[in-house]
């Protein structure tokens, strides 16, 4: 609206009409204007502590949509540790079923935990090799073992008295 027209409606309205100061000094009319007040006062803060409520709420639920991601993202990382120490377990167990040379271990991949495959690729490599696994070899520390070499004078009595003699 221009400023002509705000003027023109000013003075249009009477501003003061004797309905409006009969209202005015009437008691009930301005206590009911007063509890009027009132009410809109109430309304208003009970809206606002509403606002507040409901954005409280929804920091609340976006805090538990954030536990439950960072949940899940653990839980996620926990499966993909567990597959991984599996598949380095099946390797381990593959490479002391076969005995394959260490020089050959890199070739065994990592990221496999079917033993089943790894052991596969495991004999592939032992037939390149083209020897079978070598059996347990026996320990030079147990059983009999050769004579010592004898000192002359040894070697002297048992020429002359023989083996049998030696004290």
């Amino acid at each position: 609206m221009s400023d002509e027209e705000t003027s023109e409606v000013q003075e249009t309205e009477p501003a003061g009409t004797s309905t409006d100061t009969a209202q005015a000094d009437d008691p009930r009319v301005t206590k009911a204007n007063q509890e009027a007040a009132k009410y809109r006062r109430e309304l208003r803060a009970r809206e606002a502590e509403l606002e507040r409520l409901h954005a409280a709420a929804q920091e609340a639920e976006d805090a538990k949509l954030s536990d439950l991601e960072k949940a899940n993202k653990a839980a996620t990382d926990a499966a993909a540790r567990a597959d991984q120490l599996a598949a380095q377990v099946a390797r381990y167990k593959v490479i002391a079923k076969t005995q394959l040379p260490e020089e050959l271990h890199e070739f065994l991949p990592e990221g496999i935990a079917d033993e089943e495959a790894l052991l596969a690729r495991a004999e592939k490599l032992r037939s390149a090799l083209g020897k079978p696994p070598a059996g347990p070899r026996p320990d030079p520390g147990q059983g009999p073992r050769p004579p010592s070499p004898q000192s002359e004078d040894d070697a002297l009595y048992e020429s002359i008295y023989g083996p049998a003699a030696q004290k």
